[in-house]
Parts: C-alpha cells; sequence; structure tokens
C-alpha cells in the first residue's frame, strides 16, 4: 500500500517506445514556443493515453486552450501530416 500507484495507461503498452518519444518532442517544441512548462500541457500518462486509445476527441489535451498549444499539433502528427526538420541548429516543425 506505501508504493506509488501506476495508472491503466502505463501498464498496457501497444506501442513502441519511438512513437511516444516523437510525441515527447513534439511536446517539447510547442512548450518552448508557448513559454508554458511542458507538464502543465500534458503528462506523460496523456502522451501513453494519446497512443494507447483510438478515440481522440474527449481528452483534455484536444479541448480549449491545450488543444491551440498542442492538442491540434498531435492530431497532424497522427495523421501524418507533420513533421521535424532542424534548420540553423533549432527544430522546425513542417506542415504537409
Amino acid at each position: 500500500e506505501y508504493w506509488p500507484q501506476t495508472t491503466a495507461y502505463y501498464k498496457k503498452q501497444d506501442f513502441d517506445k519511438s512513437s511516444l518519444e516523437l510525441l515527447k518532442l513534439l511536446l517539447i517544441y510547442c512548450s518552448e514556443r508557448s513559454g508554458l512548462a511542458e507538464r502543465l500541457i500534458a503528462s506523460s500518462d496523456d502522451l501513453r493515453q494519446i497512443l494507447s486509445e483510438n478515440d481522440k476527441n474527449n481528452k483534455k489535451l484536444f479541448n480549449g486552450w491545450r488543444n491551440e498549444i498542442f492538442g491540434k499539433y498531435v492530431k497532424l502528427l497522427l495523421e501524418g501530416k507533420l513533421a521535424f526538420t532542424i534548420m540553423n541548429k533549432k527544430i522546425k516543425k513542417i506542415n504537409f
């Protein structure tokens, strides 16, 4: 009872680690552009939940200010309409 509890999303990982890392990269990018801390925008559990479930419309990330800062780019990334490149030693996102 004294051990930290893990969430259901953490236990079932039916996605590869690189997908999670790509979402983390997007979160870092959005955090730097908005000036908000990453943890205010999304937690690691939120990112795992995005990759674990098919229904992406009812999460807190896809409503309100979080959607404007991060969620709409997550949708583009999952649809294959967003990519990253490095220009002038900085990460840039490319919309297709």
